[in-house]
């Protein structure tokens, strides 16, 4: 075996090592619990009562308020049900991507105990393979090997993500989608015979928007990135064979949302809500607020009849964010720049001080993308199209750190570019 590879094995079992001792050290994280819920609660509807991509409200919000009690993630095996599923609520699940209660369900399924370490230790050997595939990657793109090792080292001891981990929820999902997909464009962007390599991506792509409907922008930005060099020709072949793929993945959920609710919702719904709530970042005078459940009382005072996780609830709420940023398109512009701010040089997913370097990695990363910008344009430019189809949808919705860290990989490529670039310059003024 050669010495790449050993240290490759040795950077993975780090990785994989951090990540359990992570969980370990706090196996029922509060962050994000009432997000990791929804897809509990879906799950446990599948497996205990075979009603799919279904939730009982009266369920939800009895493990919520447990959940508020303890101050942590409370797995449904340490609840008693029977009560509220004697007088269950049903709905309809179409607010939050129901990728991960499905996976969660079948996981369920297969151990016969209802706790979340399922889909926390699948989550760790998937971000194990995320540390080959961005190995892979950068050795592609940059030709490196040592370039590689160090983005791969990087990428295992990348704190934000080692936390997300062991979250149960979406946002770690992203990463991999994201990853994934680049993957197989480098890999279709190299080959003589692309087309299966675009038909994955498509298919994974088609897969990501059961969990992040916005990896649907990642094909086309990738190859509008590539125009330059293959044409534009190649580049609309390179952007529409992965999204019809997708396309043909995600008509099933289509067809089910459009039976379920008589209307056309491609994947979820949440733009109205994201978009009126993302107003609240910014301190307003027409009653936008950044908080779920003070919007609901909102909503609840102006319209009692809607519910919430309803498309009618959110068209609600689309409808008065237009008309707010209508009426104050200075506000909107203030949000938009902030978070722009955010998403780049203000990004921190850790408290501070610890927090201070993500926006040091971005400043270091687009330092070294400019210094190499002529050594490695054609890299740089498609990596570049990573972040800002990452970005692009929540600069317009609302965002938090969180979102931005499918694109992180990049920034650790980068980094890690730079590093091999001054060992060897050095190295040469030592010789």
């Amino acid at each position: 075996m050669s010495p790449v590879r050993i240290a490759l094995l040795a950077i993975v079992a780090v990785a994989i090592l951090i990540r359990v001792a992570a969980l370990v050290a706090d196996p029922n994280p509060s962050d994000n619990a009432g997000l990791a819920l929804n897809h509990g609660e879906m799950a446990r509807n599948i497996v205990d009562h075979d009603r799919w991509f279904t939730v009982n409200l009266r369920a939800f919000a009895l493990v919520g308020r447990e959940q508020a009690r303890r101050g942590e993630l409370v797995d449904p095996s340490e609840v008693d049900f029977r009560a509220v599923d004697a007088h269950p609520r049903y709905q309809p699940m179409v607010l939050q991507p129901v990728g991960a209660g499905a996976v969660l369900a079948g996981l369920w399924f297969a151990s016969g105990d209802e706790d979340y370490v399922y889909l926390q230790l699948l989550q760790i050997a998937l971000d194990a393979l995320m540390v080959v595939l961005v190995f892979w990657i950068a050795l592609k793109l940059y030709d490196r090997p040592r370039a590689a090792l160090v983005a791969a080292a990087l990428y295992a001891l990348f704190a934000p993500i080692v936390i997300l981990t062991k979250i149960p929820h979406l946002d770690v999902w992203g990463v991999y989608f994201t990853i994934g997909i680049v993957a197989l464009a480098v890999r279709a962007w190299q080959s003589e015979r692309p087309l299966a390599w675009l038909v994955g991506m498509g298919v994974l792509t088609g897969l990501g928007l059961y969990f992040r409907p916005g990896v649907l922008l990642l094909p086309v930005a990738l190859a509008l990135a590539a125009l330059p060099w293959i044409g534009w020709r190649r580049a609309v072949v390179a952007a529409l064979v992965p999204l019809v793929a997708a396309a043909a993945l995600a008509v099933p959920w289509t067809i089910r949302n459009y039976e379920e609710f008589d209307r056309f919702i491609p994947t979820r719904i949440g733009i109205g809500q994201n978009l009126w709530e993302g107003l609240g970042e910014i301190h307003n005078d027409f009653g936008a607020l950044l908080d779920d459940r003070a919007t609901a009382r909102q909503v609840a005072r102006e319209e009692p009849d809607l519910v919430y996780g309803t498309p009618e609830y959110d068209d609600y709420l689309r409808d008065k964010a237009t008309d707010a940023i209508a009426d104050h398109p200075g506000h909107f512009a203030e949000v938009v720049a902030r978070r722009a701010f955010v998403t780049t040089v203000g990004l921190h997913n850790l408290s501070l001080p610890a927090g201070i370097l993500e926006p040091l990695l971005f400043l270091l990363a687009v330092f070294v993308a400019v210094l190499t910008r002529r050594r490695y344009a054609r890299q740089h430019l498609f990596l570049a199209a990573v972040p800002i189809a990452t970005v692009l949808p929540y600069l317009v919705l609302h965002v938090e750190p969180r979102y931005v860290l499918p694109a992180s990989f990049v920034y650790l490529l980068w980094v890690a570019l730079g590093i091999d670039l001054a060992l060897e310059r050095r190295r040469l003024a030592a010789a």
